[in-house]
């Protein structure tokens, strides 16, 4: 039996050991993304008067949920991800030894309209104001900004911020006009670690 005694870990000593347990199995921002959610999540139970892992209930997480729709006006695909950050933290507890408790996330329904996919694009009009506004700037000043060329090529493209920042002239064909999104491990990137597109597929 790994478990000695039925230790009682509070919020923060929990959200701590958590983020020590997966370190090795997530990047840096990831991690400063789980750490932030729980931050978050642990500060409304908190508020709602828990201080141990053992005492969060059903109800504590189902308030949690409502309040980042009403308070916050978060939509359905982010409040997902608090969700799955305190479901899964009881579940690497568990998987640990370290807790015989009930997932009390797993008691709430996962919330609703869980696609990615935004609600809207910017229409014809708002694309042409933005390039309007981007050539009165160009016109009016001497110095073109380096942002007015990121912003037009992202907006052309359709591209995610992160590939247009890690673009390389290499990694385009001017002849044939085409772009290869590659694996990036030894670009340095904001955090050293390498850059890779979406699901790490180029």
């Amino acid at each position: 039996v790994f478990l000695k005694s039925e230790q009682r870990y509070n919020l923060k000593e929990a959200k701590e050991l958590y983020l020590e347990m997966t370190a090795d199995e997530k990047g840096t921002r990831t991690l400063e993304r789980d750490e932030y959610l729980l931050d978050v999540a642990f500060g409304f139970f908190e508020r709602e008067g828990v201080k141990f892992l053992h005492d969060v209930t059903p109800l504590h997480c189902k308030r949690l949920l409502l309040s980042l729709k009403k308070d916050r006006g978060l939509e359905p695909p982010s409040i997902d991800n608090y969700w799955k950050v305190v479901r899964k933290l009881y579940k690497r507890f568990q998987e640990m030894k370290l807790i015989k408790l009930d997932n009390p996330m797993e008691d709430v329904k996962r919330p609703k309209g869980r696609k990615k996919s935004r609600k809207r694009t910017p229409s014809i009009d708002e694309v042409r104001l933005i390039l309007s506004h981007l050539d009165s700037r160009s016109v009016n000043s001497t110095y073109v900004s380096p942002f007015d060329a990121i912003i037009r090529f992202t907006m052309f493209t359709g591209a995610r911020i992160g590939e247009v920042l890690h673009a390389e002239w290499g990694d385009f064909d001017l002849e044939r006009g085409i772009w290869n999104i590659r694996c990036k491990p030894n670009c340095p990137g904001v955090e050293g670690l390498g850059w890779y597109p979406k699901w790490g597929k180029e």
